[in-house]
């Protein structure tokens, strides 16, 4: 409000309180004529000493609606006025890769297709009030959250936006990710050519290694006991499985008990069902059929399809077998670390709500197989669908835990002997 509008207001005021007045003076009750004096006398005097009366009300809130005016802070702006320059001034100014892998993780070339894969979900229209931050900008505040962990301000503050705006672009960000991204760059993809990787490790008939990572959240009030694990802390389980090269094939964020994870998830029961893997190519070793198989630590159950290690292996076939299974395994577990390392964002507590939690730990394993292959997935995506539909599970029999793992026991007792003897 300006100075005018001040000095108006005010004047309207004093005149609405003159009139006040003088309707007190006329219409009160207690208010007397003199005897002996005319009633149009008594109406001037009446008058003359309301108008003096408004003059002097007026001039005095005038003066005070002056003195307010002149003291009142400027307008405030409807956006804080915010510098882009450095943002501005890195599109234009800096071509290298290196910069590009530095600050965003992916080079230019991969950053750009990522802005078209996500602009028909992620572009907004201009307003009388505001012009929509760019797509370009938007992912590049959400790459930049996810890569570097610094708070929500000082964010904002390179790329020239709000906290609140800066945590809800990445919020609008794992979403678009989750919903159009995930199917297209997590899937098993040739069974044959990661068969033969997994060989080159060591261990045949392998499609994929399980691991896992606890992200650290901040529990939502009055639910801290179900997000509580062994070590005191809050988390939620990212579980992971990975091909030969690092590239995730299957993902199950949620829960805090690997054990209880693996046994609910999709992978689990599509390969308890005999759908995860097409056609489920199966040779025989030692007399046994062994089929496509997932390699897990101690942690998960054994099966027929999921190898575990020996617990404390007392002879050379037996730990000859771990040290098989644990070198092919490791391509899982340094893929967990390239995650985390180039995603700092899953290093530390996440401060977001508990429904974005998925969203978010999603698009970064979408990221990662993006900067894995260097954008191959969106082209090969297209060729490969998951199958899931699963069959109608069956009522478990009394025995049937203790019948699979003599059954995946089985397998590993004849790959073990594989192993040391070398002979099928």
């Amino acid at each position: 409000m300006d100075a005018a509008s001040s000095v108006g207001a005010a004047l309207a005021l004093t005149l609405q309180s003159a009139g006040t007045a003088a309707s007190a003076l006329v219409l009160s009750p207690t208010t007397s004529i003199p005897a002996g004096t005319q009633m149009s006398d008594h109406m001037q005097q009446t008058e003359t000493a309301i108008v003096a009366g408004a003059v002097a009300v007026l001039h005095n809130n005038a003066a005070a609606a002056v003195m307010i005016a002149s003291t009142r802070c400027p307008r405030r702006w409807w956006m804080r006025p915010r510098s882009t320059a450095w943002w501005d001034g890195f599109v234009m100014s800096v071509s290298s890769d290196e910069q590009w892998r530095l600050f965003f993780r992916m080079p230019r070339a991969l950053f750009y297709r990522l802005v078209e894969e996500l602009r028909p979900e992620l572009e907004k229209t201009d307003t009388v009030m505001r012009r929509a931050i760019p797509v370009e900008k938007r992912v590049a505040t959400a790459l930049w959250v996810l890569a570097h962990r610094g708070s929500y301000k000082q964010i904002g503050q390179r790329f020239g936006v709000g906290a609140a705006t800066a945590r809800e672009v990445l919020v609008e960000f794992a979403l678009a990710m989750r919903k159009h991204l995930l199917p297209r760059t997590v899937y098993l993809g040739s069974v044959h050519e990661i068969m033969d990787g997994f060989a080159e490790l060591g261990f045949p008939q392998v499609v994929g290694a399980v691991d896992g990572c606890r992200c650290l959240i901040v529990p939502p009030l009055r639910q801290r006991e179900q997000s509580a694990n062994r070590m005191d802390s809050y988390s939620i389980l990212l579980q992971g499985t990975c091909d030969h090269t690092g590239r995730f094939v299957d993902v199950e964020i949620g829960g805090i008990h690997k054990a209880r994870v693996i046994c609910n998830s999709a992978i689990f029961k599509g390969m308890e069902a005999g759908t995860f893997v097409p056609g489920n190519p199966t040779i025989t070793m030692c007399g046994q059929q062994i089929g496509p198989l997932l390699l897990s630590n101690s942690d998960h159950p054994i099966r027929t399809w999921l190898m575990k290690p020996y617990p404390g292996a007392t002879n050379d076939k037996e730990r000859l077998f771990n040290e098989n299974l644990n070198r092919a395994k490791r391509v899982a577990e340094k893929a967990f670390s390239r995650l985390k390392a180039r995603w700092r964002f899953l290093t530390a507590p996440l401060h977001v709500g508990k429904e974005n939690l998925i969203p978010i730990i999603a698009s970064c394993v979408v990221l990662h197989n993006l900067c894995e292959t260097k954008g191959r997935v969106l082209d090969e995506g297209h060729h490969y669908r998951r199958n899931s539909e699963l069959p109608t599970p069956r009522a478990p029999l009394v025995d049937d835990e203790d019948e699979k793992k003599r059954e995946g026991e089985a397998v590993r007792e004849a790959l073990a002997q594989f192993f040391h003897t070398g002979r099928t």
